[in-house]
Parts: structure tokens; sequence; C-alpha cells
């Protein structure tokens, strides 16, 4: 229905009122989750570009800014190539993709208030399962502008399901999108990237069927979270595997995660000493970064 017009052509206040009376609350729902995300992402992004520009004036090197600025900007568009295979980024950057998986868990305040603090932007791959159980905190995630991925709804063991298929695991895949987007109250949000449970990989039907439905498959370089083992020592062996490119998985999905924030708040303070920043998965895996 077009707006009301006075004879000067021009809207008038009751015409726009009624036009804006005819949005449904789904409408105003997704535009307000849609200016969030655009807001979030745009502040992130040059939270990471003060980042990088420090680092090459502590380094006195051009090109490191140069490359930088390239790096962090690939969130501005589509950084995957659906159907492709990501697990290590090919940068000379001291960049290190931090990545969270079975999330959301009761960690999440306290690893989003450690990643505000540090300015970090990273990736959680969300399980429909939890997303259904913590939805505030799926939110609060999203809120702080983080990229999400999807983990699959139930954490199959993809390794020993004698009726693993495609089938099975797009409809998994549906699932945790229709958690996320009744979670997130936005009807048009979806994931493009996904993190299989322990690693699956099937060389005959995975990277075909994530292609057919729009999605790249995203792993790790190192994932060492050895129970038994203290924080410290937990942190020191990613801190011992830290390459520019590199993919760290942590966990921040169930109920007795202190540990885990605790190494994950050592990793981030040590390397940041050492030149490294943190970025999300996005940001890494851009045109200079290609699959690997």
């Amino acid at each position: 229905m077009p707006l009301l017009q006075s004879r000067d052509s021009t809207p008038s206040k009751t015409g726009i009122l009624l036009r804006i009376n005819e949005w449904g609350k789904e409408d105003v729902l997704a535009g307000l989750a849609f200016f969030s995300r655009v807001i979030a992402s745009v502040t992130a992004f040059l939270a990471h570009l003060a980042k990088i520009a420090k680092l090459a004036k502590m380094n006195r090197q051009m090109p490191v800014l140069i490359v930088g600025i390239l790096l962090v900007a690939g969130p501005q568009s589509f950084a995957y190539v659906p159907g492709h295979f990501y697990s290590f980024g090919h940068t000379k950057v001291r960049a290190i993709a931090l990545t969270f998986d079975d999330g959301p868990g009761p960690i999440d305040p306290s690893l989003l208030k450690l990643l505000q603090d540090h300015k970090i932007r990273a990736t959680f791959f969300m399980e429909g399962t939890q997303v259904e159980e913590y939805a505030s905190l799926a939110r609060q995630v999203v809120a702080a502008g983080h990229e999400i991925g999807n983990h699959t709804y139930m954490h199959f063991n993809y390794h020993r399901l004698k009726n693993a298929s495609a089938e099975r695991l797009v409809h998994e895949l549906k699932q945790t999108e229709t958690t996320l987007r009744r979670a997130l109250k936005d009807p048009s949000f979806r994931t493009h990237i996904v993190r299989m449970p322990y690693g699956y990989m099937n060389h005959s039907w995975l990277l075909p069927a994530l292609k057919e439905n729009g999605y790249a498959l995203v792993h790790w370089s190192y994932d060492k979270e050895i129970p038994g083992q203290t924080a410290d020592q937990i942190a020191d062996q990613y801190i011992l595997n830290a390459r520019p490119g590199a993919v760290f998985l942590f966990h921040d999905g169930g109920r007795h995660r202190q540990k885990t924030f605790d190494a994950v708040s050592k990793v981030i303070d040590t390397l940041e000493n050492r030149g490294y920043h943190f970025v999300s998965a996005e940001e890494m895996f851009n045109q200079l970064s290609p699959a690997r």
C-alpha cells in the first residue's frame, strides 16, 4: 500500500503512521536484529583495525598494517566458499582465530567479558540443544558481535553412527538453524559455517552436502583440553602451538568450564604480549587465506 500523500506529493504523517502500523512484529524484530548485527560488526572491525595499526607501529612494518587491514576487512563480505574445508589461515600476520564449540553454556558471560576487555571477536559453534537450554546466552553472544557457526543439533558422533548420512546431517543443521532463529527472535538469521562433532570428515558426501546447503566446513589446527591437566598446563600447550594463521578450539558448553576460562585467559594475555592478536574464523578466512 503506498503512503498517503498530501497535495504537494510529500508523504503525510498520517500515511507514514499507517505504513508503520502495517509492519508485523516479526518484521520489526528482524529489522532491529539486523541493525544490531551491523553495529556490532562495525564496532568489531574498528577495534581490530586499531589493534593492527598499533601492532604495525610497534614492529615498524607498513606491510603488516596493509595486510592487517585486508584481514579484518574480510567480514564485510562473504568470507567462505560453500563446500570448502578451512583449518589454517595462510597469513604472515600474527593472527590466531579463536573458536568455541558445544555452547552456549554458563561460562559465556565471563567469557564475553574477557573478549570485550581484549576487543576480540571470536567464533562460537553452537549446538542446537544447548541453544534451546541457554537461549538468552545465545542472544548475548550475538549481541556482542561474535560470529556464529552451526555445530549440529545433538552432537552425534558421526564416526560411530552406522546410518551416518548427508540426509541426517542436513536435518540436524536445519534443526539448529530453526532453534537459533527462535532463540534470537530473528526469522532471517542463518549460519554459513559448520564444525562437525569430533572433527568428523567423510570424503564422499560431507563437503558436497554442505556445498548444496550453502555451508563451508571449518576445522581447527589445535585442540588439547586434556582432562586432568591444570589450566596452566592446558594454556602452555596452546601457547607452544601458536602460529600465524592458527585456529584454536576451546569448549564453552558444559557446566564445569572454569579451567577452560582460566586457560583462555592465560593464552590471550601471553600471546598478546608476544605480538599476536585474536580474530574470528570469518576474519581469518578471507581471500588472503584460501581453503586448506
